[in-house]
């Protein structure tokens, strides 16, 4: 009984750790941390719950056999083994139930518990590779943990998305800067995830700031309802329009946004940019026809704040919409070609135009 009520009480303090995160990598790490503290598992894996990247379910974070947590840091990841798991993890999806895969002598299992949001749609999935068969028993409670999880995570997500579009909003926007500008300066209290995509592909964060040209007359002409469906297909095209899983579009304020690209040069960036710019181009709007963006944009790393960051996109934004509108500005770009001048006191990146 004694032993019982030590297990109760050190699975309640861990979902008390588990409910206390604001942030969704550290809420994936403090639960697969807790689970590996409570149970023998060699490996764990927790799985996008679709396959729309590359046709194949993708890793958010894993642990591997020597305890290490492993994530892409807001990307995804493949492996062989959710290759060979490809089967199981889309019958857990379809059946909503816990499914266990041995290998052919039975001295190891596979076993995949689906993780269901608030509208009972499978939205991960958590891969375990142990040597031992979990009893009934111990599916409840890692399956409980997991319902703590969703629940927790789609409070986070409604802190953290505009209500009118879906997209990140500002605060979050703030956070997700600061963690780049963090991971700069090699500081490792932000976290102790490897992010072995970074590594291996050696990308840049890039940020740009994005804004629906001649909006106002969009709104007079039309009328804020119209308006406002403009901003939500715009929010949509974008989305869309990310070639990497791991761009982040974010709705700053108004008819302006934001998106954080990952690119491995200025030039591989300013493409990017651009094709977002030319697929809302292209678009026929109803009732209003032709929308097009102003975008400016620089890289995050090497600045000083978010406030940086955002001023320096700002000011290559200004410089495109007041010169010509429909078109994409590369802050350093414009630096280095004498058409923006940094002012003196660069801590407030304040710039000014020749």
């Amino acid at each position: 009984m004694k032993q019982q009520n030590n297990h109760c009480v050190s699975l309640i303090n861990a979902l008390i750790k588990i409910t206390g995160h604001h942030d969704r990598a550290l809420l994936e790490v403090s639960v697969l941390k807790t689970i590996n503290d409570m149970f023998s598992i060699e490996t764990m894996c927790m799985v996008l719950a679709q396959e729309a990247v590359n046709d194949k379910f993708v890793g958010l974070i894993r642990i591997d056999e020597k305890n290490n947590i492993i994530s892409s840091d807001n990307g995804y990841f493949q492996n062989n083994l959710l290759d060979k798991l490809e089967g199981v993890l889309s019958s857990s999806v379809g059946s909503k139930q816990v499914e266990t895969l041995p290998n052919k002598d039975k001295t190891a299992w596979d076993i995949v518990y689906p993780i269901l949001n608030v509208n009972n749609v499978v939205c991960s999935l958590l891969v375990c590779h142990s040597k031992n068969n979990p009893s009934v028993h111990e599916q409840r409670i890692i399956s409980g943990i997991l319902h703590v999880y969703s629940n927790s995570l789609s409070l986070i997500n409604k802190t953290q998305r505009d209500k009118l579009t879906g997209l990140f909003n500002r605060e979050t926007l703030d956070t997700e800067i600061t963690k780049v500008l963090m991971r700069g300066t090699g500081d490792s209290s932000v976290s102790n995830i490897d992010n072995e995509k970074r590594h291996s592909d050696d990308l840049h964060t890039w940020l740009g700031v994005v804004d629906i040209d001649h909006f106002k007359t969009i709104n007079d002409n039309y009328g804020h309802l119209y308006g406002d469906e403009v901003i939500i297909l715009v929010a949509r095209l974008m989305m869309n329009s990310c070639v990497r899983d791991d761009d982040l579009v974010f709705r700053y304020g108004g008819e302006e946004f934001v998106v954080m690209l990952k690119a491995k040069t200025e030039q591989h960036a300013a493409n990017a940019f651009d094709r977002l710019r030319q697929n809302i181009d292209n678009h026929i709007f109803p009732q209003i026809g032709n929308v097009t963006l102003s975008i400016g944009f620089v890289e995050v790393l090497g600045q000083r704040s978010a406030t940086d960051v955002i001023g320096m996109a700002d000011d290559a934004l200004y410089y495109a919409k007041e010169n010509g509108r429909n078109q994409i500005s590369s802050y350093p770009a414009l630096v280095h070609e004498g058409k923006l001048k940094i002012a003196e006191h660069v801590s407030n990146n304040d710039v000014s135009f020749f």
